[in-house]
């Protein structure tokens, strides 16, 4: 990968100049969501304001909430909050950023590859490809077969390990048809940025943890530009994400509920389980015609399984606590998840006080399971009893639940 401006003006010079130049930057901003139901935008305000991380591709190996632009509640600084995320992931910053690439000097503090295979970040549309700079800026040549080509891995062309910030450069000066152009602008990126986020993190664990790990901060580009394409990937990783009828979000004003007080209880504790605005959790629980006692018995009836969970599967959970456990107890896992959702405790404290809290009641400790942030795994072998429970956590230690004793071990 040397001699990077010749190699870019070698490529731009294999194209004719009849077409018009758009110097456009893509990268510029990410589209900001109108609904609920958009399909590239997330679920508008999934994040904390008081709570922003900078994505950037040079950025140092700093404490979270500490580089320039960046903010954090100084109480979560003290406590360390996302301790993990900077000790596991130093860079975290750079490999969450679009720029990001494989086994190059910007990767941590991987040394410099010419292996293809090495460079390899993400497969999509049946192709390599190094970065989603990469890919975006194919996608947007997709007209033009020769540079599609050049941009991909699997092609061999040297262009295709060009640095994304070369790349960023390239796709500026490359000739592209107004009608082309104006395709990409309107009609294309949007979903072809969704595409490539999605495959990115999906097709990455390590990255996937990396970016669930920033818990529900505000992330943002070097310009302080919301993410929202990425918080938005973010929430579907994490299971959040529901379908639901495509309109800009409104709170319902003529709901028949039984029981409202009951369901204000209830909305709060998945609000402190999903991280979401109530206006949302109302759209997605209470749009048809599904009771409340339907969902409990299919909860009742379900195999806990590594997937994400639904929203209904929460409310038929809370709804199994009210009728079958005293008031208290209720009241008590209420303020445990308050608790979780202000961030005052982390996962394994709240396994712990959930598990102490229905000792002797495996039925209720092993549907609690299914709210664990995705990385967790149940081990679902025959010795795997109602009694004690083994999960693998994220990073590969055991987690040992004796449901008897209403203890937790960690290995």
């Amino acid at each position: 990968m040397t001699n990077n401006s010749s190699a870019i003006s070698s490529a731009i010079s294999q194209f004719t100049s009849e077409f018009i130049v758009d110097d456009q930057e893509e990268g510029a901003s990410s589209p900001v969501p109108q609904s609920i139901a958009d399909s590239y935008g997330g679920i508008p305000q999934d994040y904390r304001e008081d709570t922003v991380f900078v994505l950037d591709i040079q950025a140092d190996a700093k404490q979270p909430g500490t580089l320039t632009g960046e903010q954090c509640p100084i109480s979560d600084i003290m406590n360390n909050s996302y301790e993990y995320l900077g000790s596991q992931y130093p860079y975290w910053r750079r490999i969450l950023s679009d720029d990001y690439m494989r086994n190059t000097p910007l990767d941590d503090t991987a040394s410099p590859t010419t292996s293809t295979t090495q460079l390899v970040l993400l497969h999509i549309d049946d192709h390599a490809w190094a970065s989603v700079v990469h890919y975006l800026t194919a996608s947007k040549f997709l007209q033009s077969p020769q540079i599609y080509t050049m941009l991909c891995l699997d092609s061999g062309d040297a262009t295709s390990q060009l640095p994304a910030s070369q790349i960023k450069l390239l796709r500026q000066k490359l000739p592209i048809a107004e009608e082309a152009r104006k395709d990409w602008h309107d009609n294309r990126k949007i979903d072809a940025w969704r595409r490539a986020l999605l495959a990115k993190f999906a097709q990455n664990e390590d990255l996937q943890r990396a970016l669930i790990l920033t818990g529900w901060a505000k992330l943002v580009d070097k310009d302080g530009q919301p993410q929202h394409l990425l918080m938005w990937v973010r929430a579907v990783l994490r299971g959040e994400q529901q379908t639901v009828k495509d309109q800009p979000i409104a709170t319902p004003t003529a709901l028949k509920v039984k029981d409202d007080k009951h369901l204000e209880e209830a909305l709060r504790v998945i609000e402190g389980l999903f991280g979401k605005d109530k206006q949302h959790m109302l759209a997605s629980i209470l749009n048809g015609d599904i009771s409340l006692d339907s969902l409990k018995e299919e909860l009742e009836a379900k195999v806990v399984e590594a997937k994400p969970v639904e929203m209904k599967d929460a409310v038929g959970y809370l709804e199994q606590i009210k009728a079958d456990e005293p008031a208290q107890t209720y009241n008590k896992f209420l303020e445990i998840m308050t608790e979780f959702r202000s961030e005052k405790i982390n996962t394994p404290q709240v396994l712990e006080r959930v598990t102490l809290l229905f000792k002797g009641k495996p039925w209720l400790i092993r549907n609690f399971l299914m709210f664990l942030p995705p990385g967790h795994i149940l081990d679902l072998s025959p010795s795997n009893t109602s009694e004690s429970i083994t999960i693998t956590s994220p990073n590969g230690g055991k987690i040992i639940i004796n449901t008897v004793q209403g203890v937790v071990t960690f290995e």
